[in-house]
């Protein structure tokens, strides 16, 4: 019994630092511009700031065009799913981001001017959890002779 209590007395424990770790909580009506760069404190903790994330882009090849690769054009069910047959038209694409290569010196150079307006604090990044896009198929149709 008191082993049971003490083993759900910790799992509370963990679950509370491993939430209040993990959930940033930027206040972004209060926005602060360090060299043109938006900073954000964070709800609970004044000493926790928040930067945004960098700009992501496409990762190119040598010759210039963007690496993306088709894996799958179409899908027709499968036993497991109970849909064997249909035909649905939902392509996959791979593709690669990367981070503009200036990311890391602005990083620093940001925390180093946060250090010395704000002793103690820390900047963190806020975390990118989803990333969307939009594939854009520009299509020329016949025109009748």
């Amino acid at each position: 019994m008191v082993l049971a209590i003490r083993i759900i007395l910790f799992s509370i424990m963990f679950q509370y630092m491993l939430h209040s770790s993990l959930v940033a909580q930027p206040v972004i009506a209060n926005a602060i511009k360090i060299d043109g760069q938006s900073v954000f404190r964070d709800k609970k903790n004044a000493k926790i700031m928040y930067s945004m994330p960098p700009a992501f882009q496409l990762k190119k090849s040598a010759d210039g065009s963007p690496l993306i690769n088709l894996l799958k054009m179409r899908y027709t069910g499968t036993n497991a799913s109970g849909d064997l047959g249909n035909k649905k038209f939902i392509n996959i694409f791979q593709f690669t981001i990367s981070l503009d290569t200036s990311f890391h010196n602005k990083s620093r150079l940001l925390k180093n001017k946060i250090a010395s307006l704000y002793p103690g604090s820390d900047v963190k990044q806020i975390p990118v959890q989803k990333f969307s896009s939009i594939l854009v198929l520009p299509v020329q149709t016949r025109s009748k002779l």
